[in-house]
């Protein structure tokens, strides 16, 4: 980690923080997703500390240590952007790219999949493609490496996903095998993937492409809700696909992807006041 190789635990300070902060972000042009997990990563090994009472207090837990802001995307992904994303990804990472399109997990939910997870086997198919799939999501990847439950109670579900994309895991799945615990998307070494992880290819697939600013992994799934809701889908039907608890939650983030049927109204309401006239 940045500065602090040679510093003895007892002796990190606050001001110690702020320099990794500093480094990674300036000195190292890291983005402030992956300096944000630097410090979380730190903070966590300094908790582990004050559990064991190798030191007494945590310093990286000062909520008042200036983090950098995380980007906010100003735009979302064509159909035509997503799928030049998947052609320069690296490609372990092609596959990931288009269930996220396809299915609209989150990013940590796509690196918690495993072969045990989606039905029919990818791993143990023959030569005749399934014409579908489910993926099962009941847990999450977290920072450190760890699996934990999904972000909310709704998020536990099933999503189905057809033969282009169940074509694309087995090829992927022939390709590259399986990682740790049967994991459908793995490091090179088959590790769990994590957000910096992810974050590295990500940039460097869409480095020089014409992109609205902040977009990450994550607008994979905005993509995949604004399309189905553009093409008049039930927002009750894609919220239960998106895991979220509520319609309320998707009409809050993705009203202004739903058709605006503006004459259609028009024509409606002026056929009501007709009537009553």
């Amino acid at each position: 980690m940045p500065v602090l190789g040679p510093v003895p635990l007892r002796s990190i300070r606050r001001s110690h923080v702020m320099e990794v902060v500093r480094r990674c972000s300036r000195d190292l042009g890291l983005g402030p997703l992956v300096t944000r997990y630097t410090v979380a990563t730190l903070r966590a090994i300094l908790a582990a500390a004050v559990a064991e009472r190798l030191i007494p207090t945590n310093v990286a837990a000062d909520k008042t240590i200036p983090l950098p802001k995380r980007e906010r995307a100003s735009g979302t992904l064509s159909a035509e952007q997503v799928a030049a994303i998947a052609t320069r990804i690296e490609p372990r990472y092609r596959a990931m790219v288009l269930l996220g399109a396809a299915s609209g997990l989150r990013p940590g939910e796509l690196m918690a999949v495993t072969a045990d997870r989606i039905s029919p086997a990818i791993h143990l198919a023959g030569d005749v493609i399934p014409q579908q799939a489910t993926v099962r999501v009941d847990r999450q990847a977290t920072v450190g490496h760890a699996f934990a439950p999904p972000k909310t109670a709704s998020s536990v579900r099933e999503v189905a996903v057809g033969a282009t994309v169940v074509r694309t895991l087995i090829e992927h799945v022939r390709t590259f095998g399986l990682g740790d615990e049967g994991l459908v998307f793995s490091t090179p070494t088959g590790r769990m993937l994590s957000s910096p992880y992810t974050s590295v290819a990500w940039t460097r697939a869409t480095a020089g492409m014409d992109l609205p600013p902040g977009l990450t992994l994550h607008d994979l799934r905005h993509h995949h809700a604004s399309t189905l809701l553009s093409e008049g889908i039930n927002i009750a039907a894609v919220a239960k696909r998106l895991g979220h608890s509520s319609p309320t939650i998707t009409l809050a983030h993705y009203s202004w992807a739903m058709p605006q049927d503006d004459d259609l109204i028009l024509r409606a309401s002026e056929a009501i006041a007709r009537r009553l006239a």
